[in-house]
């Protein structure tokens, strides 16, 4: 199963015994980011832990190699590096937060419903694009762009589609 998100653990500046920082590289270091942001997140609204990760995944920022410029794959790190600035003043949560859609022969459609939801007092402006480089499956999302009034939710439409079911 692939990471909802990564947030840092190389290189994360901390405090050492002596009154001195270190600078270490360990993974337990990522635990503190994404339990600071959702505490940064709940400390003014009562949040379900489903609404922090719709708040905090699409408000991550997807990472690529610094060399190709290609980026990373979402197995690797599912929407990106936690970015909390951007998430606190985020004013939308996204539910489900991803999707993974299975296309085959027997099945040659996928749908969803996703929950666009206002977390914040002021309405707010979304436009959502979506872009494949899979010649064989048609995507649309609907509506493309809207207005979410204060503490309401609006409804998108997903669907995924085999063009040619024959095409492996």
């Amino acid at each position: 199963a692939k990471p909802d998100l990564i947030a840092p653990g190389i290189a994360v500046v901390s405090t050492a015994p002596g009154a001195r920082f270190s600078v270490l590289s360990v993974t337990s270091f990522a635990a503190p980011f994404v339990t600071g942001a959702a505490a940064l997140l709940l400390q003014d609204k009562n949040l379900t832990k489903d609404e922090v990760i719709g708040i905090l995944a699409p408000a991550s920022k997807p990472l690529s190699n610094t060399t190709t410029g290609v980026l990373f794959s979402i197995n690797y790190q599912g929407s990106g590096r936690i970015d909390i600035p951007n998430a606190v003043t985020n004013p939308i949560s996204i539910m489900p937060h991803q999707l993974i859609a299975q296309l085959a022969p027997s099945q040659v459609s996928f749908s969803r419903m996703i929950k666009v939801e206002s977390v914040s007092n002021a309405p707010a402006r979304v436009t959502v694009s979506s872009s494949w480089n899979i010649s064989q499956i048609q995507v649309s999302l609907t509506p493309t762009t809207f207005t979410v009034e204060p503490n309401k939710i609006t409804t998108l439409n997903f669907t995924a589609r085999m063009i040619d079911p024959n095409i492996s």
